[in-house]
């Protein structure tokens, strides 16, 4: 089952102008895109500005609960968790990640990177009993945290292969090992996450050339295309199997940014002209 709807025009977002309108700072150059990040009554929000790094709001009222000192903001999302023992909220600014504390809002540490200049834009994922990160100027690395919820400033796998400037990293754990696949400018690699983060195998695909989003889980790996491709791929092949693929947008040279969702057994998928949600169905092989 399948459903289509045109997004209309875009209404006014007062929640963007909001940000610099309370806590100072200038809009990103490609605009605000670091989501709010709901952490139990708390939103965590990036306004980016000297006083203002990182705010939490209330989420019963909207008043602010703490502001920290800090640098413009970056376009990932922040995560929460607990990492080296210690709850705190991490992601990137302009100049590099650093963690938060929740409660008070205090910077705990700050990882500049050797290259400078990336922009920050693939999510931080939590991987075994660190983070692992995947930039355009510095690559992808996995590091670990101390005892203290200090982050090890030294990383413990490099992979140079893999450098996305806006893919983030997705992990498929298998019976006896785990797989990450990402894409970079063209191609699409599948490293090894239970060995020093080696590569097995990449493919050139013009569909992996520009951003893609990628969504990992029962050994498969679903990506969407910026160029609005699905693909299904099968993670436990030892070179690029697609399952199926399929391109569902209507319209001449549709493009899509957005992250797909998946709600229940319902799939939503959005490009510049429509937001289409696909019905599920699991069959047994």
């Amino acid at each position: 089952m399948e459903w289509r709807g045109s997004p209309g025009p875009q209404p006014p977002f007062p929640f963007l102008d909001g940000l610099v309108a309370d806590f100072g700072g200038e809009v990103p150059t490609w605009g605000f895109s670091v989501p709010p990040l709901v952490v139990g009554d708390r939103v965590v929000v990036a306004p980016g500005s000297a006083d203002a790094s990182l705010a939490a709001l209330s989420l019963e009222s909207g008043a602010t609960l703490w502001k920290t000192k800090g640098h413009a903001p970056a376009y990932a999302p922040f995560i929460y968790g607990s990492f080296g023992g210690r709850e705190q909220v991490i992601g990137y600014d302009s100049p590099g990640l650093g963690g938060w504390d929740l409660t008070t809002g205090r910077r705990l540490w700050e990882l500049i990177p050797p290259e400078k200049s990336d922009f920050h834009v693939g999510t931080p994922v939590p991987f075994q009993d660190g983070v692992l990160l995947a930039t355009e100027n510095n690559a992808m690395r996995w590091y670990r945290f101390k005892d203290d919820g200090q982050i090890d400033p030294q990383p413990v796998w490099h992979n140079l292969d893999c450098a996305p400037d806006t893919c983030t990293p997705v992990v498929v754990d298998l019976e006896d090992a785990s797989r990450v696949f990402c894409t970079a400018y063209g191609e699409l690699f599948c490293i090894d996450g239970s060995n020093q983060l080696e590569t097995l195998w990449s493919e050139a695909d013009e569909r992996f050339y520009d951003h893609t989003c990628l969504i990992a889980g029962n050994g498969r790996v679903l990506l969407w295309g910026s160029e609005c491709d699905l693909l299904l791929l099968d993670a436990t092949a030892d070179g690029l199997a697609i399952v199926s693929q399929w391109r569902p947008m209507q319209g001449e040279h549709p493009e899509s940014m957005s992250h797909p969702a998946i709600v229940g057994d319902r799939l939503y998928l959005r490009s510049q002209f429509e937001l289409i949600c696909i019905q599920l169905s699991s069959r047994e092989p």
